[in-house]
């Protein structure tokens, strides 16, 4: 009797494990596309075979009965992308381009011919977002690395997003002296209130539902890219009108990292002109990245770190008493007539 309430039981649990929802990967990409022949007929059974260039990882799928196929969950990457099915030529697209959250097509073209023989294309036309009305904007990991940013702070970059307005210190942040102890990124799109603007990062929802904006600031290095998602957006999206979709950099087949540090001093500031001295500044901001294989072609990793010090001074106007107010006459202060 136990052992039979002990299987149902096990029965029970798997069941509800089973049955768990599985949150949507929103920052990751996906690819669709026909396959037709040169009279313009749908290819049925062509295998599509997607290749990421960065790890050698590899997924394939068969095209259906109208020629269509669809490959989902991929890490924005440089992907190869391989038609093939025997009595034609193979066809190749070497280098295709997926971001956060971009939902592309590519239609193939095979052409008469040994499977042995290939139609390489070395380069594709930019992708459309043709699976989806969504209107976004992305910002790719040139401009993160490339544009300056007061703090290190990329989440400023979604400025460049028309009708984004970041707040710089957000509506919630909190102070300890001269010291900034927490503070919540807020960005407005298109009028609305920072509280429909939602954040993820590598499919994680890091959105300060209480509060509004995000806490979660990256190592400027670690980030790939982010798009900011405006309108029309996919259901898995959630309850936000408007969506900032953040992807992290991963580990390859090829080892890469780098170093920084920035440098603020007050021996490089300018005196104030009601100030004796240049008020005390010594600000440090620095860290790395570092990427690889483990495994080459099956395991890799990717760490980053980033340290700030800040020792800052702070300089007060205080209200010093005249003399006839020391000595007890507060006269003064009365209204003159």
């Amino acid at each position: 009797m136990f052992r039979a309430s002990n299987v149902c039981f096990q029965a029970a649990v798997l069941a509800i494990a089973l049955s768990t929802p599985i949150r949507a990967q929103i920052s990751q990409a996906s690819l669709q596309g026909t396959v037709t022949d040169n009279s313009g007929a749908a290819v049925r059974g062509a295998t599509v075979v997607i290749k990421n260039r960065g790890t050698d990882e590899s997924r394939s799928v068969t095209s259906g009965a109208s020629g269509e196929y669809l490959i989902s969950n991929l890490n924005p990457a440089d992907y190869s992308l391989t038609v093939s099915l025997p009595g034609f030529k193979t066809a190749v697209v070497s280098s295709l381009v997926l971001h956060t959250g971009e939902h592309s097509t590519v239609d193939t073209i095979l052409e008469v011919g040994a499977t042995n023989q290939e139609v390489t294309v070395e380069a594709v036309v930019p992708l459309l977002e043709t699976a989806s009305g969504e209107v976004s904007h992305l910002v790719p990991a040139s401009q993160v690395a490339e544009l300056p940013l007061n703090g290190r702070n990329f989440w400023e970059l979604t400025q460049l997003t028309p009708g984004a307005t970041f707040i710089p210190r957000g509506q919630t942040a909190q102070y300890n002296g001269s010291e900034i102890r927490a503070r919540s990124v807020n960005v407005t799109v298109n009028g609305q209130s920072y509280l429909f603007t939602g954040w993820s990062l590598d499919g994680a929802n890091v959105t300060n539902f209480e509060l509004g904006g995000t806490l979660v600031q990256p190592n400027v290095d670690a980030i790939q890219e982010f798009a900011v998602a405006a309108s029309n957006m996919s259901p898995e999206y959630g309850h936000t009108p408007n969506m900032i979709n953040a992807s992290l950099k991963s580990g390859t087949n090829a080892f890469h990292g780098s170093l920084f540090e920035f440098l603020r001093n007050d021996k490089l500031d300018a005196r104030n002109f009601f100030l004796k001295d240049v008020v005390p500044l010594k600000r440090n901001q620095f860290g790395g990245t570092l990427g690889g294989p483990i495994w080459r072609d099956r395991l890799f990793f990717f760490t980053d770190y980033q340290g700030t010090r800040l020792r800052q001074g702070t300089s007060f106007n205080y209200v010093v008493p005249s003399l006839a107010e020391r000595q007890g006459n507060f006269s003064e202060l009365l209204p003159k007539k």
